[in-house]
């Protein structure tokens, strides 16, 4: 039994660099990659699998690699989409993204 998560969530890459000539160069960088994890209410606890069963307690991409797409306004901009996150237990609970950046 899958719930899907509506909206799906789509995460905006900001980086606050003005100095920096090149600062939008990340908006095209593959090294950026987005986790997406299943935690308890308060945030504290991650909920991997269902209790009492060997199932996962989410389903679908969990990780989205970085998209280069364009806003509302036509401005580009860097974007991490999780576009089929399905939760397979009833409840509340909150999404932890970790962002991660490969380096050699």
């Amino acid at each position: 039994d899958r719930r899907p998560i509506d909206p799906p969530p789509i995460i905006q890459l900001i980086k606050h660099d003005s100095m920096d000539p090149l600062s939008n160069a990340y908006t095209v960088s593959p090294a950026f990659i987005m986790q997406v994890m299943l935690m308890d209410e308060a945030g504290k606890t991650s909920l991997r699998q269902i209790k009492g069963h060997q199932a996962a307690a989410m389903a679908g991409a969990l990780v989205s690699p970085l998209h280069t797409l364009r806003d509302e306004t036509g401005s580009q901009g860097a974007y991490f989409v999780f576009s089929d996150l399905s939760v397979r237990i009833e409840g509340s609970f909150r999404l932890r993204f970790e962002l991660y950046e490969m380096d050699g």
